[in-house]
């Protein structure tokens, strides 16, 4: 049987990042759900 587990999550492995958002002649709404998946990590 394999064994399965998350590993914890250290300071040292997070990377944070800055994302400027230019949101000129866009509509709110899919702006927002465009950043929102940015944030999350969707936009891979």
């Amino acid at each position: 049987m394999i064994k399965q587990y998350t590993k914890p999550t250290r300071a040292k492995d997070i990377v944070r990042k800055w994302h400027i958002v230019d949101l000129k002649g866009k509509i709110l709404g899919r702006a927002a759900t465009d950043i929102a998946a940015k944030l999350i990590g969707k936009n891979k």
